[in-house]
C-alpha cells in the first residue's frame, strides 16, 4: 500500500512536470468558425436510431445490471455502431458549441437551448435514455465534454454552479447505481432514492475511489510472479482503433485476451480465465504494468506535456482537429485516472475520420 501510493505521488508529481514545462497561452485569438455540419447531424442521429434498433431488449432494459443477460455494450453489430456513435455525438456537440460561441449573450440556458433543435433533441434523447437504462458513462462523457468546451469558449464556469453540479450529480449517479439492478419492478430513480443512505461524502465518491484497488492487485504480482509487459499489454487499445484487428490479432498469436490489456489482466488475477466480474484498472497501474516505475515518470511526464499543448490549443481555438482532441479528452476527463494510458486513442481517431468526412469547417480572423 504504501510503495502504489508513493508511485501513484511520483506519476502525479511527473504529470504537473511535463504540464508546466510549456508556457500557458494567455492570448485567446479572435476567430469565427464556421461548419457545415448537416451531414454529421444526420449519421449521427441514424446511428442513434439504429443502435436502439439493433441494442436489444436486454440492453434496453438495463437487463446486464439486473441480472437477466446481456451486455454493458450492446450485442453484436450494435457494440460498433454505438462506438462510432460515442465518437459522433460529442464531436456534433464540439462542433456545434464551437459554431455558436459568439451568439452568446448573458444567459448560458437560454443560449443552449437556442442551439440547432434537432441537436438538442438528440442529446437529450441519448442522456436521458441511457440514464433510464442505467448506463452511466455516455451520457456523463458527453455532459463533461460539454461542460468543458463550454467554459472554455463560451464563458467560464462560476464556483457556485461547479460545485452545485458535482454534488448534484454524484448524487444522481449514485441513485442510478444503486437502483440499475432492481428487479421488483420499481424504476431505477425510485428504487436507488429507496437504497440511497448518505452519510458523508465518501458514500457518493467510494465507486472511483476503490479503483485504486487494480494498483495494489499489479504491485503483488509484477515483478515477483511475473515480468513486466514492455507494452504488449497496450495491444488491446492499440488494435481498437482498426475493427476486428484485435480478434485477428489474437488468432495469429495465439495470446490470451487477457493479456492485450491492464483491465483484463488485472480482472485474470482476481477472477481466473472466466470471470464473473471486472475489477478495471488505473492509468498508473497500466503503466506500471508495462514499463515499471521508469514508465510511470517518463509516459506521466509527456502526457503533461500533451495535456498542456491541447489546452494551449483550446485557448487559441485556431486548429479544429485540436479542439476535437480536447473534446475527447474533455469527455475521458472523469474516468481517465481509471483507464489504460492509451484509451482516448480510438475515439481521437474516429472523431477526426468523421470530422474530415462529414464536417466542412473554414474560419475567419477578426
Amino acid at each position: 500500500v504504501n510503495y502504489g501510493t508513493w508511485l501513484s505521488t511520483i506519476g502525479v508529481v511527473s504529470w504537473v512536470l511535463g504540464f508546466s514545462i510549456m508556457k500557458t497561452s494567455k492570448i485567446k485569438n479572435d476567430i469565427t468558425w464556421f461548419f457545415n455540419y448537416k451531414k454529421l447531424l444526420n449519421l449521427t442521429i441514424s446511428l442513434f436510431v439504429l443502435f436502439i434498433i439493433t441494442a436489444g431488449k436486454d440492453f434496453l432494459t438495463g437487463g446486464v445490471y439486473k441480472g437477466t443477460g446481456g451486455s454493458a455494450a450492446g450485442t453484436g453489430i450494435s457494440v460498433y455502431i454505438r462506438l462510432i456513435f460515442s465518437s459522433a455525438i460529442i464531436l456534433l456537440t464540439a462542433t456545434i458549441i464551437i459554431a455558436n460561441k459568439h451568439s452568446y449573450k448573458s444567459n448560458i440556458i437560454r443560449w443552449f437551448i437556442s442551439l440547432d433543435k434537432r441537436f438538442l433533441i438528440l442529446y437529450f434523447s441519448y442522456i436521458i435514455l441511457f440514464l433510464l437504462i442505467g448506463d452511466r458513462g455516455g451520457p456523463v462523457s458527453l455532459l463533461l465534454s460539454s461542460l468543458i468546451l463550454i467554459g472554455t469558449m463560451v464563458r467560464p464556469i462560476k464556483f457556485f454552479e461547479l460545485t452545485t453540479s458535482v454534488v448534484i450529480g454524484a448524487t444522481l449517479l449514485t441513485i442510478i447505481s444503486l437502483g440499475r439492478s432492481e428487479s421488483s419492478g420499481l424504476g431505477i430513480l425510485n428504487a436507488g432514492a429507496e437504497k440511497f443512505e448518505y452519510s458523508s461524502g465518501y458514500d457518493t465518491t467510494l465507486e472511483l475511489a476503490n479503483s485504486v484497488r487494480t494498483l495494489y492487485k499489479a504491485l503483488t504480482e509484477v515483478p515477483e510472479n511475473q515480468d513486466y509487459f514492455y507494452g504488449s499489454l497496450w495491444a488491446g487499445d492499440l488494435l481498437a482503433t482498426f475493427p476486428f484487428s484485435q480478434s485477428l490479432y489474437l488468432n495469429l498469436t495465439g495470446i490470451p485476451n487477457y493479456k492485450i490489456g491492464s483491465a483484463g489482466y488485472i480482472t485474470y488475477l482476481t477472477y481466473g480465465k472466466n470471470p464473473s466480474s471486472g475489477d478495471g484498472t488505473t492509468l498508473i497501474a497500466d503503466i506500471y504494468l508495462n514499463f515499471a516505475l521508469f514508465g510511470v515518470i517518463n509516459f506521466m511526464f509527456f502526457l503533461g506535456v500533451f495535456f498542456k499543448k491541447t489546452t494551449n490549443e483550446l485557448v487559441l481555438q485556431n486548429d479544429y482537429k485540436w479542439m476535437i482532441i480536447a473534446a475527447i479528452m474533455a469527455s475521458f476527463s472523469l474516468y481517465f485516472s481509471r483507464s489504460g494510458l492509451f484509451v482516448m486513442l480510438r475515439p481521437i481517431i474516429w472523431s477526426i475520420i468523421l470530422a474530415f468526412l462529414f464536417v466542412k469547417s473554414y474560419k475567419h480572423s477578426e
